[in-house]
């Protein structure tokens, strides 16, 4: 079995350094937030980066932990330094061994990444409507900072599991306007239930949506959206597990009625009509 991952490993590194250049920055920081979440900011000097929200960076682990395929991350920031330098930040949750490899970075560290990758948001409306539950936020973040650079305000709902989650999230958001769900626990302030619940009793006025989240998230979003025959033209950014990110191993494909098409390549953001959701696992 190994005499034939190998070929493809090969492959997969001639093509990610090839096509896509492989950069490389040292860790500022990253620091956990609690429940699980870390946020990782990579100094990149003076690198030529503009992703666009909804792309993503494959994350490369050290040889010696015996990752072939890297790990990849939606961009959550990109922040501006004064002597033109910048850092690009991710939002992640400690998950599985590669997270917890990640987790243990510190300051200084070297990383290596290729990107951005993938096709992002397309950005229009004037009174965009984002939506995101977990790790979801990361990309709608970013696109909200964006509209914010065009001097449109975006509202934003956000679903967290507890209040842990929820104090996590709220101490990395500046200047939005954020309403929070909360699965589990009591907060006076903060709507019970999950955040596709507090979007049908929400009265927000909007012109387009953009959502990001887990697949059972997506798949009641588009519940509502068919059953109330809503026209607002709304983007989903999928998560998907991924192994290559560039489209090589097909690991990544989604029903859509155009047939399968590879999360990683074609996506990760999709109109919500593209998307055969009855057939998405």
């Amino acid at each position: 079995m190994l005499d034939l991952l190998l070929p493809f490993h090969y492959y997969l590194k001639v093509h990610f350094e090839y096509k896509y250049k492989c950069n490389s920055g040292l860790v500022s920081s990253n620091n956990e937030l609690g429940s699980g979440f870390f946020l990782l900011t990579i100094d990149i000097g003076s690198i030529y980066f503009e992703p666009a929200p909804g792309q993503f960076i494959n994350i490369y682990l050290n040889d010696e932990y015996g990752y072939m395929l890297p790990r990849p991350f939606s961009v959550f920031n990109i922040v501006k330094y004064e002597n033109l330098g910048s850092a690009v930040q991710i939002l992640y949750k400690v998950i599985g061994r590669g997270t917890k490899i990640i987790s243990q970075l510190t300051k200084g560290d070297r990383v290596e990444f290729t990107g951005p990758l993938g096709n992002g948001f397309i950005i229009e409306g004037e009174k965009p409507l984002l939506i995101a539950g977990g790790v979801g936020i990361a990309s709608l973040n970013f696109l909200a900072r964006r509209f914010k650079e065009n001097k449109i305000e975006p509202k934003v709902l956000i679903g967290v599991r507890d209040e842990m989650s929820y104090r996590a999230f709220n101490g990395i958001f500046n200047n939005l306007d954020i309403q929070f769900s909360i699965e589990r626990g009591e907060l006076d302030t903060i709507f019970k239930g999950n955040v596709i619940e507090l979007y049908s009793i929400s009265d927000i006025d909007y012109d387009v949506i953009y959502i990001c989240g887990p697949t059972n998230m997506l798949k009641s979003f588009e519940e509502i959206y068919r059953s109330k025959n809503i026209i607002t033209k709304v983007y989903c950014c999928l998560e998907s597990r991924m192994a290559c990110g560039v489209g090589a191993c097909l690991g990544c494909s989604i029903p859509t009625k155009d047939g399968y098409r590879s999360c990683c390549v074609d996506g990760p953001v999709f109109e919500i009509g593209e998307v055969i959701w009855k057939d998405l696992t």
